[in-house]
């Protein structure tokens, strides 16, 4: 019975999360995306965040967070649809940077942090 009894009690740690992208199913990249927010390093700057369904953008001097339905998204790749441009993200192997393309321009490179905790 102790025996039962101590095993039973024991916790188990969550599994370590992939610490590379490459290393992640499509699964993994989601529920990865959703504990952390891409800031594009721009004068302009749009900060992403994604729930699981949907992304939220807040561009700095907006008052407000735009939500953005219809988000696709692969393994490494967001694309986020605005009203006449589409966003592409696309996260690096080191899940610690981004670059963001609206429809034909130049990347703008992004900077990863985790969402804090609360």
């Amino acid at each position: 019975m102790k025996e039962f009894s101590d095993k039973t009690t024991q916790t188990s740690k969550p599994a370590a999360a992939p610490k590379s992208l490459s290393k992640m199913s499509l699964d993994e990249f989601k529920g990865w995306l959703e504990t952390v927010t891409i800031a594009e390093l721009a004068d302009e700057k749009n900060v992403f965040e994604y729930d699981g369904t949907t992304i939220t953008s807040v561009q700095a001097g907006r008052p407000a967070p735009r939500v953005h339905t219809g988000v696709s998204v692969q393994l490494g790749i967001i694309a986020v649809p605005f009203s006449v441009e589409v966003a592409t993200i696309r996260i690096a192997d080191n899940l610690k940077t981004a670059t963001v393309t609206y429809n034909s321009q130049e990347p703008v490179q992004a900077k990863i942090t985790a969402k804090p905790k609360g």
